[in-house]
């Protein structure tokens, strides 16, 4: 029924019923038409909740069957019955939330439908049969059923919704039971004069979730020339406890504390839900500069490595790296093809993003700390801290932490001075009972947004000899290996005709001065009609401290690598069309590279990069080139090169996920979050393209498909490409809003109905075609379509026909009689079949 409502309201649009004259007119409101009699023959329709009236005869003088007003006097309703549909609350989007309707097609406001609509909750005297009269509740609330979108929107005034804290997560779904395996493998062969070295390396986290309840677990494995290495990085169980706002973990897991490091341990921790934290803002980028095309980056914290992989030569730009804590500093290795290593530090203090962070909440953990290699053993702790909002600008937080042989204390104090200025400062106390050491830890931030698009960011870390964390408390080492202080300054500007400029300045002082380093570098970008130019500097200002490691077993001292420590890359991008040009100069203190790459897509899935270097040496004359392609079920990667005539460099690299659920197993292109969703359609069909907020993804031969990721406690749309479905296939609703609970694996499906559409050459016994705007009706009196042409009849679903009738005039009518083809083509939109109609 919805969709013959549909497809009628569609033809009544493209009828010239709808004009500039006014051919419907509200009840009572005569003077619309100008003439009495034509209201005399007006039929009432419902609209808006307001009877409306046709003009037959204006209907008759255009040539359409005024019977039609009759099958069009009716609204287009809901099925009685229970069913999901799409809500909006003030234009908010809700999700889908449940609703029941009754025979007349009306909505039954309910308590739970309420709650999960985060509306608040009228006196229950007002409740008839546990539905709400919602607008007597609070005048002015105006409900709009949208069938045929299966949707329903609310407009109600501002004191009818409920406050944050009370709506809560009543409209989330929950529940919903998957495996996953999530894979990131790659693998690379780099062959040079005197030598050769291969890596490759596997990331694969498995998990299940089960009602709500997640387990996780991650490994990586390593190859490097030969050398086989496994690392655990944890592996633990977790919940969301919604009443509390809060996660639980147990197992192997890494402390979620903002004042404390994130010591690894066996134990259990309580800490706040981000998903639920309206104010959670995290943002950790790494940027840097690769040498030579397909550099791995690898990403350590705490000793562990969270994160690698492959770069294209010059500057490269990281983001959401998954940081075990907020409060160590990130160790980054560039790995050039040549062999050759570049390290650097990005403080912690950097992760933060703009603008004063919410008070951070309760956060307590207990456990025995693990892969800690010390001779003391592996000793239990246990850590709690706790924030506070002070003011609207102000937190205040504190916390302890408590181990054999060592404790600490921390507070923290966030300042917003105003919307531009914030401040942020934290101290750490620290008692290191087995060595007698005692220290402290100062860490200063501040960001300022000035006028004339300027802003400027600072950071400070200052540690005494004796401070110690507890990680450095359970080594044997008299140093701590913290510096003595730490620096960044930070400065931007932004404008439109002059582009967008960044300097930034890092130093670093140890307790030793040979561990002094410090680092300016720069940026200048900007955009052309016809190109993007970008500029990128870096200087060593403490030359003799910059040490780089070669694979070939020497650490040392590699000061002259650069000459004077500048490391520079200009690129000057051009798109032409879907494919981009860029040609850039690098040069490393050494020598100067020349470069011309270009990109592009080959087809929808698939992209290619060839770049080409000429430098100083013929060992600089270089070649690489690279295809990447979403096979739609997982993703790879293939790369190649060469650097002169004696260096070979190859790659190859795969990514996805599998997932088994209670209808099968399916393949993902895209890692799968903690959060996800199975898709599929009530047909069983492949290739069907579904967009997701990770990508696009495809059904598989059983019609169903992976979303890979849901944000939590927020709505996620789902969308279905109709251009990827088959010409027979029409889905009813393409579009899907839903809101799930964190650890939720909810089942999506599209309806989708197998139809045949003919377009009817349709003559008279005579041979005169059928004259357009004759109504067609089915055996039982219904409504079906209008000859849109002179002998042309166009049935969107012939197999829900069986016979048709044409309403010539009010008293003739006759029989149409056709015959489609045996096959249904499935390479065009409609078929073409002759028909005849025979008189009555």
């Amino acid at each position: 029924m919805f969709k013959r409502n549909l497809i009628s309201t569609i033809l009544l649009l493209t009828l010239p019923l709808i004009s500039a004259s006014a051919v419907a007119v509200e009840s009572g409101n005569n003077s619309s038409t100008g003439n009495s009699d034509s209201n005399n023959n007006a039929v009432p329709t419902p609209a808006d909740g307001k009877d409306v009236q046709f003009d037959l005869e204006t209907l008759k003088s255009r040539g359409i069957d005024p019977s039609l007003a009759n099958y069009f006097s009716e609204q287009a309703k809901f099925i009685e019955g229970d069913k999901a549909v799409t809500v909006s609350v003030n234009g908010h989007a809700k999700g889908s939330i449940p609703v029941r309707f009754n025979n007349k097609g009306q909505a039954c406001l309910s308590e739970g439908f309420l709650k999960a609509a985060g509306l608040k909750i009228p006196d229950t005297s007002d409740a008839t049969d546990g539905c709400y009269d919602y607008a007597k509740a609070y005048p002015g609330t105006v409900l709009t059923l949208i069938p045929n979108e299966e949707r329903v929107d609310i407009v109600t005034p501002p004191d009818a919704i409920a406050p944050l804290a009370e709506q809560g997560v009543e409209n989330a779904l929950t529940g919903g039971t998957a495996a996953l395996l999530n894979y990131s493998m790659f693998t690379s062969s780099n062959e040079f004069e005197g030598g050769k070295s291969t890596y490759s390396q596997g990331s694969f986290e498995t998990g299940f979730n089960f009602h709500d309840w997640l387990i996780r677990s991650s490994n990586m494995v390593t190859q490097s020339d030969g050398v086989f290495s496994h690392n655990s990085l944890y592996t633990y169980a977790q919940h969301t406890l919604t009443d509390y706002k809060k996660v639980l973990q147990v197992g192997e897991i890494n402390i979620n504390n903002s004042l404390f490091s994130g010591d690894a341990i066996s134990g259990v921790q309580l800490f706040p839900e981000a998903a639920l934290d309206i104010n959670n803002n995290n943002n950790v980028v790494v940027t840097g500069i690769a040498q030579t095309p397909q550099a791995r980056v690898e990403v350590r914290q705490s000793g562990s490595l969270i994160y690698s992989t492959l770069v294209p030569a010059g500057p490269f730009t990281l983001t959401n790296i998954p940081i075990i804590s907020g409060n160590i500093d990130l160790d980054v290795k560039v790995v050039e093809t040549s062999g050759s290593i570049n390290t650097f530090r990005v403080p912690a203090q950097s992760f933060g993003g703009s603008g004063i962070p919410a008070a951070q909440g309760l956060s307590m953990a207990m456990g025995r700390t693990r892969d800690t290699e010390s001779p003391y053993g592996d000793p239990w702790l246990a850590t709690v801290s706790d924030g506070w909002a002070l003011t609207r600008n102000m937190n205040l937080s504190a916390g302890a932490l408590a181990a054999d042989q060592y404790n600490s204390l921390a507070s923290g104090l966030d300042i917003a001075v105003s919307k531009d200025l914030t401040f942020g400062a934290k101290v750490l106390t620290s008692s290191d009972k087995r060595s007698g050491n005692k220290g402290q830890q100062l860490q200063m931030s501040a960001n300022y947004r000035a006028p004339w698009s300027l802003t400027f960011g600072a950071s400070a870390t200052q540690n005494s000899r004796g401070f110690r964390t507890l990680s450095d408390s359970l080594r044997d080492e008299e140093d701590s290996g913290l510096n003595k202080s730490d620096y960044s300054l930070n400065v931007g500007w932004s404008e439109t005709t002059l582009g967008s400029f960044s300097l930034g300045l890092t130093k670093s002082e140890g307790f030793d001065k040979d561990d002094n380093s410090s680092r300016i570098s720069a940026s200048w970008g900007r955009h052309f009609k016809y190109a993007l130019v970008n500029v990128s500097w870096q200087h060593e200002l403490d030359s003799d401290s910059g040490k780089h490691h070669h694979e070939d077993g020497y650490d040392g001292d590699y000061s002259n690598f650069n000459n004077d420590g500048d490391t520079w890359y200009v690129n000057v991008s051009i798109p032409f069309g879907g494919q981009t040009v860029n040609t850039y100069v690098r040069n490393d203190g050494d020598s100067t590279t020349y470069g011309a790459q270009t990109s592009g897509n080959i087809s929808k899935d698939t992209s290619y990069n060839i770049t080409a270097e000429s430098g100083q040496n013929e060992s600089d004359r270089n070649i690489y080139a690279g295809i990447n392609s979403n096979l739609h079920y997982t993703r790879v990667g293939l790369n190649a090169g060469t650097n002169g005539d004696k260096s070979r460099n190859y790659s190859a690299s795969l990514d996805g996920a599998i997932v088994a659920h209670s209808h099968g197993v399916t393949f993902s292109p895209y890692a799968v979050d903690d959060t996800f969703a199975i898709a599929s359609l009530s047909e069983e069909v492949a290739g069907v393209e579904i967009g997701t907020s990770q990508g696009p993804v495809w059904t598989d031969k059983w019609g169903q498909a992976v979303i890979p990721s849901l944000t939590p406690y927020k709505d996620s749309v789902v969308t279905v490409n109709t251009e990827t479905l088959p010409k027979n296939l029409d889905v009813v609703n393409g579009y899907k809003s839903v809101n799930a609970g964190h650890g939720s694996v909810p089942k999506m499906q599209f309806g989708a109905a197998s139809v045949r559409r003919l377009m009817l050459a349709t003559t008279m016994p005579d041979g005169k075609p059928i004259e357009k705007g004759v109504a067609i009706f089915d055996d039982k009196g219904q409504y079906v379509t209008t000859a849109v042409d002179d002998g042309v009849v166009f049935l969107d679903n012939a197999a829900e026909q069986t016979h048709l009738i044409a309403q010539l005039d009010e008293s003739h009518r006759c029989r149409i009689n056709f015959k489609a083809n045996e096959k249904t083509d499935l390479d065009n939109f409609y078929e073409n079949v002759t028909a005849k109609c025979e008189p009555m």
